[in-house]
Order: structure tokens, then sequence, then C-alpha cells
């Protein structure tokens, strides 16, 4: 990983999560998670992800009827990645959410490798009471385009009627619109009303709000075909 290009929202770059060591002691522990506890719940996986289902169907979610759909990332060590990895598993049994994690071990070092989804902004409340006993006096470290809500974890909210990202989305509007603007030092009472309804923070690089207007959607599909082409 360390030799290849990255997308600037892959970085920073955890080298704690490519040490040979450790990528070692993780396929043994990945292997013993999936002949044991990954066999008790629901879910599939694909060439990067397991994808843990035991809470609702994300369709009920108030908030993905709204085009949005909230997440948690949970951005832990490599010290404390696997047993918190298994620690949520347990969790997620007993308090129905669904959620990822990164099982791809060349993006190892990417930063956002624990990901919970949630259908509201309750659920969002409830799930970061639920896991902080288990982030308790773990190390943890930084990400980029997401906003900090507590140690070890960041929130966004996935646009998914334009189909992409919520830290992919954050960056390129970022790029397109924010950059050019604050290297000229200030921004204008226009563009402050766009990034509104482009639902962009000024204040955090996470959404500007877990309850977007979905009037604003055709606006921001708008843009973002503008920034994206």
């Amino acid at each position: 990983m360390a030799n290849k290009p990255l997308h600037p929202y892959m970085r920073p770059v955890l080298r704690s999560f490519e040490n040979k060591e450790f990528l070692s002691q993780s396929r043994v522990i990945f292997k013993f998670l999936t002949e044991t506890t990954l066999r008790k719940v629901r879910g599939a996986q694909d060439k990067d992800w397991v994808f843990i289902h035991e809470g609702a169907k994300a369709s009920q979610g108030s908030q993905k009827k709204r085009g949005w759909l909230p997440k948690i990332y949970v951005c832990i060590s490599s010290k404390d990645y696997w047993s918190v990895v298994s620690d949520i598993i347990l969790l997620s049994q007993i308090a129905k959410f669904n959620w990822k994690f990164c099982k791809n071990f060349n993006l190892f070092g990417r930063p956002d490798k624990i990901v919970i989804y949630c259908g509201s902004l309750s659920d969002i409340k409830r799930i970061i009471r639920l896991i902080r006993p288990i982030l308790k006096g773990k190390k943890f470290h930084s990400l980029q385009f997401a906003e900090k809500r507590d140690q070890g974890i960041f929130i966004g909210t996935d646009p998914e009627f334009l189909k992409v990202s919520w830290r992919y989305y954050r960056w390129a509007i970022g790029e397109a619109i924010i950059k050019g603007y604050l290297k000229k030092g200030q921004i204008s009472n226009d563009t402050k009303l766009a990034l509104e309804k482009l639902n962009i923070s000024l204040k955090h690089q996470g959404p500007r709000t877990l309850i977007p207007d979905k009037k604003n959607n055709p606006f921001i599909k708008k843009i973002w075909k503008e920034v994206t082409s």
C-alpha cells in the first residue's frame, strides 16, 4: 500500500497497520474469527469488507428516506483493533445494528476500517453510548473528512442518492468549492448558502446536519454533476 498512489480520502496512512508482524498476526486472528464468531452472525463479505447485518433493514431508517445514511467511524489503534472488532461483533448481536470492518490486508493502512451504519440521529446517540465502554483505555487515530464526536469516534452521512460515500463527497466538495475560496481568505454569503444546501459544515469536516432536508437533493445532484464532470 505504501508504494501505491493514494486518494486523499484514504489518508492518513496508518503505518502501524502495515507492519509485517501485525499483518501476519491479523491473518491468523481473522481466520480464527471466520471459523468461530463470524459463523454466529448474519452477514456477508466482499474482497474488502466483512458486513454484519444484525439491525433493522436500512430502508426502514428515517434518514434513509431522505436519501442520506448516517454512519459512525471507529478509529482504533492497531494494538487494540482486533479486540475492538471482536467486542463490536458481540455487541451488534445484542444491540442490533449494521456495520462493517476491513478484511483487505493490502488496504489495512487506510484510516476507515470500522464503520457502523445508523438509521436515525437517535440511533447514532444510542450506538455511541454503547461503544464508549468498549473504547475505554484504548488508543486511537485521526480521520479526515468527518466530524469528531468523541475519542476515536467520528461521524458522517452518505448521500446515497449520489451512490457515493460521505468522505469522498466531503473531499470532492472541499476541493471544488471550499479550497479555492479559503485561499482568497473568505467565502461569499452565496457560497455559504450553497454549502448549507450541500450539507457541508465549515466548522468541521463532517456534515452540517444529520437531518438534511430532502428538498435540497435535486440541487445537490446538479452541483455534484458539475463537480465530478
